[in-house]
């Protein structure tokens, strides 16, 4: 499969799974047993897969996964916001919230973690490859 973005927002998103809360009394919910295998990737966004520390996301498998990078405007490095689906949503200063991560792949609050044949096509280095934040990788 090939995904390929392009959009009118300054930060674009080919694979995005978060956890996170609609109002501020709601609980936080679980994702588990997901996999991304075989894609090719043609973007100028970042992959942000995150949970949060009381609700990390388990059992993660990126597999065969191809980056090609395209060219990145300067804003999108520096004031990238994660998506909420709903102009009407708050940011909740106790959920973590990793869009500013300047990388290409960001993890952050996951619990095995299997990672394997990923390649990150970036001709320009304008981003890490990955980022890894309180995340435990699978044998």
């Amino acid at each position: 499969m090939t995904i390929q973005t392009g959009s009118r927002h300054s930060t674009e998103y080919p694979i995005f799974v978060d956890i996170d809360k609609r109002r501020d009394t709601s609980n936080l919910g679980s994702i588990r047993h997901i996999e991304f295998s075989n894609l090719q990737i043609e973007t100028r966004g970042k992959c942000l897969i995150a949970g949060q520390q009381k609700a990390p996301i388990e059992n993660l498998v990126f597999n065969n996964i191809t980056l090609i990078a395209a060219q990145v405007p300067a804003a999108d490095l520096s004031e990238a916001k994660k998506p909420r689906g709903n102009k009407t949503l708050e940011y909740y200063t106790d959920l973590q919230d990793f869009a500013k991560v300047n990388a290409w792949f960001t993890f952050g609050n996951i619990k095995n973690l299997h990672v394997q044949r990923i390649i990150v096509r970036d001709a320009n280095q304008q981003r890490a490859n990955f980022s890894l934040e309180n995340v435990s990788l699978s044998e």
